[in-house]
């Protein structure tokens, strides 16, 4: 799984509040003002909070009303905006603006929802900040603690403390480590991979069905698997055909289910045993048991 660091509204709207965003706040640029974004922010986003039914998985009583939401919210954003201000730093309406659009795509999904592949893409692919400085690359650096910024330029990223570049293309060198939550994100849905085991990670495009598989580890996209005579990237297995242990457990078998102990079986719902520590779409495994997965929208993100 890469890394799930805050990508501002991206992950915290609903497909079906994110539209009222387009009208009336921004410039000819499509750029969110700063002096509108507290009030729009707050409405979006508590409006979304009580859709996906966020309480259910929360604190009853933190918020009892969108009535009661907003005000709290606006006071979040705004202190984030003061923040980025009182540190000299420039505000990317822009960027945020494109992080609300991208809100029609999550809805009430929960992380559980998404496939490396498309979880991949959505991280890489909104890889701006709400808050840039102009600090070159190799420059030392600091991120702002109430928002996704940092006095880094606008096309770098400050990650350990070092100005560095935003996340590479599919095809670019990429600091790989065995740790897949310390990888570093590509764009473009690629995945930071060692596929040839060399101690160089590549941001790597895992193909598709038909496609020649990748590297060493005769990789493909998930639910799909690679026919080792062919050497191309086929259907996975389903339910009650037997499988190959795999190093990644989600290319294994077709969607909705796994390989467990050689054979592929469906991912268990609510209220069932978790089956390898995986349960089905939309359910996560805690304490052995698959329950309804949290929405990301239920993530207290604002900027």
């Amino acid at each position: 799984m890469p890394r799930t660091r805050p990508i501002a509204l991206a992950l915290v709207l609903s497909a079906a509040t994110a539209s009222a965003i387009t009208t009336g706040c921004k410039d000819d640029s499509g750029s969110l003002s700063a002096a509108d974004t507290p009030s729009e922010v707050a409405r979006v986003l508590c409006a979304a909070y009580f859709d996906c039914s966020c309480p259910n998985f929360d604190d009853p009583d933190r918020y009892t009303s969108e009535e009661q939401c907003i005000p709290a919210k606006e006071a979040d954003v705004q202190a984030a905006l003061d923040e980025g201000e009182a540190a000299g730093l420039t505000y990317d309406g822009a960027c945020v603006s494109k992080q609300l659009a991208a809100a029609d795509d999550i809805g009430c999904k929960s992380l559980a929802d998404y496939n490396l592949i498309d979880l991949s893409a959505l991280v890489g692919d909104l890889d701006c900040k709400a808050f840039y400085g102009d600090k070159a690359a190799g420059a030392s650096c600091t991120t702002l603690s109430m928002s996704d910024g940092d006095d880094c330029a606008a096309d770098l990223r400050c990650k350990g403390g070092v100005c560095t570049a935003m996340d590479p293309e599919p095809g670019a060198p990429c600091d790989y480590s065995p740790s897949a939550d310390q990888n570093q994100d590509c764009s473009g849905g690629a995945i930071c991979m060692d596929v040839d085991n060399d101690g160089a990670g590549v941001c790597e495009t895992l193909p598709g069905t038909g496609g020649t598989c990748l590297g060493a580890l005769n990789l493909c996209e998930p639910y799909l698997t690679c026919d080792q005579g062919s050497k191309k990237c086929t259907a996975a297995p389903g339910d009650g055909q037997p499988c190959a242990q795999d190093i990644l457990q989600w290319n294994q078998c077709a969607e909705g289910t796994t390989c467990d102990a050689g054979t592929c079986r469906t991912l268990p719902g609510g209220g069932e045993p978790c089956l390898q520590n995986q349960c089905a779409q939309g359910f996560s495994c805690e304490a052995g048991t698959c329950v309804q997965a949290r929405p990301i929208v239920c993530d207290d993100l604002t900027l």
